[in-house]
Protein backbone atom coordinates (compact mmCIF):
# COMPACT_ATOMS: atom_id res chain seq x y z
CA UNK A 1 0.00 0.00 0.00
CA UNK A 2 1.41 3.70 -1.00
CA UNK A 3 1.88 6.19 1.84
CA UNK A 4 0.37 9.63 1.13
CA UNK A 5 3.52 11.08 -0.28
CA UNK A 6 3.94 8.32 -3.03
CA UNK A 7 0.12 8.48 -4.26
CA UNK A 8 0.24 11.90 -4.41
CA UNK A 9 3.89 11.33 -6.26
CA UNK A 10 1.96 8.62 -8.65
CA UNK A 11 -0.89 11.15 -9.37
CA UNK A 12 1.26 13.27 -10.95
CA UNK A 13 4.12 11.62 -12.41
CA UNK A 14 3.07 11.60 -16.00
CA UNK A 15 2.46 15.48 -15.83
CA UNK A 16 5.63 16.18 -14.38
CA UNK A 17 9.12 14.53 -13.94
CA UNK A 18 9.76 14.75 -10.28
CA UNK A 19 13.92 13.98 -8.88
CA UNK A 20 15.43 13.54 -5.52
CA UNK A 21 18.83 15.56 -5.50
CA UNK A 22 21.09 17.24 -3.29
CA UNK A 23 21.90 19.72 -5.59
CA UNK A 24 19.05 23.35 -4.80
CA UNK A 25 19.15 26.59 -4.83
CA UNK A 26 20.03 28.10 -1.56
CA UNK A 27 17.59 26.24 1.69
CA UNK A 28 15.19 24.93 -0.31
CA UNK A 29 13.75 21.73 0.22
CA UNK A 30 11.98 21.69 -2.90
CA UNK A 31 12.03 23.46 -5.95
CA UNK A 32 10.35 23.64 -9.36
CA UNK A 33 11.30 24.69 -12.74
CA UNK A 34 10.17 23.55 -16.68
CA UNK A 35 12.43 20.93 -16.45
CA UNK A 36 10.19 19.40 -13.32
CA UNK A 37 10.04 19.39 -9.65
CA UNK A 38 13.10 18.70 -7.44
CA UNK A 39 13.12 17.47 -3.85
CA UNK A 40 16.27 18.04 -1.45
CA UNK A 41 17.16 14.25 -0.49
CA UNK A 42 17.24 13.46 3.65
CA UNK A 43 13.84 14.96 4.21
CA UNK A 44 11.12 13.00 6.44
CA UNK A 45 8.50 11.15 4.85
CA UNK A 46 5.95 13.48 6.03
CA UNK A 47 8.34 16.53 5.16
CA UNK A 48 8.71 14.81 1.37
CA UNK A 49 4.94 15.00 0.80
CA UNK A 50 4.41 18.41 2.10
CA UNK A 51 7.50 19.86 0.14
CA UNK A 52 6.24 17.91 -2.96
CA UNK A 53 2.49 19.32 -2.75
CA UNK A 54 3.70 22.83 -2.70
CA UNK A 55 6.10 22.28 -5.57
CA UNK A 56 2.75 20.62 -7.29
CA UNK A 57 1.05 24.22 -6.66
CA UNK A 58 3.72 25.95 -8.33
CA UNK A 59 3.78 23.01 -11.34
CA UNK A 60 0.20 23.76 -11.69
CA UNK A 61 0.12 27.89 -10.80
CA UNK A 62 3.34 29.80 -11.30
CA UNK A 63 4.43 31.17 -14.27
CA UNK A 64 8.18 32.40 -14.44
CA UNK A 65 11.61 32.25 -12.00
CA UNK A 66 9.75 33.36 -8.53
CA UNK A 67 12.86 32.30 -6.36
CA UNK A 68 13.69 35.34 -5.64
CA UNK A 69 10.87 36.56 -4.40
CA UNK A 70 11.48 40.36 -5.94
CA UNK A 71 8.01 41.42 -7.00
CA UNK A 72 4.72 41.55 -4.96
CA UNK A 73 3.75 39.30 -8.01
CA UNK A 74 6.48 36.67 -7.20
CA UNK A 75 5.17 36.59 -3.62
CA UNK A 76 1.83 36.08 -4.72
CA UNK A 77 2.71 33.93 -7.01
CA UNK A 78 4.14 31.88 -3.67
CA UNK A 79 1.05 32.13 -1.94
CA UNK A 80 -1.26 30.69 -3.82
CA UNK A 81 1.37 27.48 -5.07
CA UNK A 82 1.19 27.04 -1.07
CA UNK A 83 -2.70 27.59 -1.04
CA UNK A 84 -2.96 24.82 -3.61
CA UNK A 85 -0.73 22.93 -2.15
CA UNK A 86 -2.45 23.23 1.63
CA UNK A 87 -5.82 22.39 -0.17
CA UNK A 88 -4.15 19.57 -2.34
CA UNK A 89 -3.43 17.51 0.78
CA UNK A 90 -5.19 19.31 4.02
CA UNK A 91 -9.02 19.34 2.98
CA UNK A 92 -11.67 20.01 5.29
CA UNK A 93 -12.62 16.14 4.02
CA UNK A 94 -9.39 15.00 5.93
CA UNK A 95 -9.68 17.29 8.97
CA UNK A 96 -13.69 15.75 8.87
CA UNK A 97 -12.07 12.04 8.90
CA UNK A 98 -9.83 12.65 11.82
CA UNK A 99 -12.30 13.70 14.09
CA UNK A 100 -14.16 10.40 12.91
CA UNK A 101 -11.55 8.29 13.51
CA UNK A 102 -10.95 10.43 17.55
CA UNK A 103 -7.91 11.90 15.33
CA UNK A 104 -7.67 15.39 17.40
CA UNK A 105 -4.04 16.32 18.47
CA UNK A 106 -1.74 18.15 16.29
CA UNK A 107 0.79 15.27 16.64
CA UNK A 108 -2.11 12.79 15.46
CA UNK A 109 -3.22 14.84 12.92
CA UNK A 110 -0.28 15.05 11.57
CA UNK A 111 0.84 11.70 11.88
CA UNK A 112 -2.82 10.95 10.17
CA UNK A 113 -2.15 12.84 7.05
CA UNK A 114 1.78 12.20 6.70
CA UNK A 115 2.56 16.04 7.12
CA UNK A 116 4.55 18.37 9.18
CA UNK A 117 2.91 20.32 11.87
CA UNK A 118 4.42 23.77 10.56
CA UNK A 119 2.54 22.89 7.44
CA UNK A 120 -0.73 22.08 9.33
CA UNK A 121 -0.63 25.21 11.07
CA UNK A 122 -0.37 27.05 7.72
CA UNK A 123 -3.34 25.19 6.35
CA UNK A 124 -5.19 26.44 9.03
CA UNK A 125 -4.16 29.71 8.88
CA UNK A 126 -5.06 30.09 5.08
CA UNK A 127 -8.97 28.28 5.50
CA UNK A 128 -9.14 31.20 8.70
CA UNK A 129 -8.02 33.72 5.58
CA UNK A 130 -10.37 31.85 3.86
CA UNK A 131 -13.04 31.29 5.34
CA UNK A 132 -12.82 32.86 8.43
CA UNK A 133 -12.71 31.37 12.14
CA UNK A 134 -15.59 29.10 11.90
CA UNK A 135 -17.20 26.69 8.40
CA UNK A 136 -19.64 24.87 8.59
CA UNK A 137 -19.67 22.32 6.19
CA UNK A 138 -21.10 19.21 5.40
CA UNK A 139 -22.87 19.09 8.70
CA UNK A 140 -20.34 19.68 10.88
CA UNK A 141 -18.85 22.42 12.37
CA UNK A 142 -15.07 23.33 11.70
CA UNK A 143 -13.53 25.37 14.84
CA UNK A 144 -9.84 26.38 13.40
CA UNK A 145 -8.64 28.22 15.94
CA UNK A 146 -7.98 26.38 18.16
CA UNK A 147 -8.96 23.20 15.80
CA UNK A 148 -12.32 21.54 17.04
CA UNK A 149 -14.92 19.94 14.90
CA UNK A 150 -18.71 19.53 15.68
CA UNK A 151 -20.98 17.32 14.05
CA UNK A 152 -23.93 19.78 13.55
CA UNK A 153 -27.49 18.27 12.39
CA UNK A 154 -29.14 21.39 12.91
CA UNK A 155 -29.17 24.02 9.85
CA UNK A 156 -26.10 26.39 10.10
CA UNK A 157 -25.82 29.62 12.30
CA UNK A 158 -26.20 32.63 10.92
CA UNK A 159 -22.92 34.08 9.61
CA UNK A 160 -21.42 31.07 9.64
CA UNK A 161 -20.25 30.09 5.99
CA UNK A 162 -21.32 27.31 4.10
CA UNK A 163 -19.47 25.23 2.10
CA UNK A 164 -21.41 22.50 0.94
CA UNK A 165 -21.74 21.84 -2.62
Amino acid sequence: MMNRFEALWDEFYEEVPIWQTNFLPGKLSGFYDYDGIFLKNNLTQNKYHCVLAEELGHFKTTLGNIVEQKTIRDRQQEIIARRWGHKKIVTLDNLIECYEKYITTVEEICAHLEIVPEFLEECLVHYRQQYGQDIFYKDYLIILDPLDIKRKKDSPKKGVPTLDS
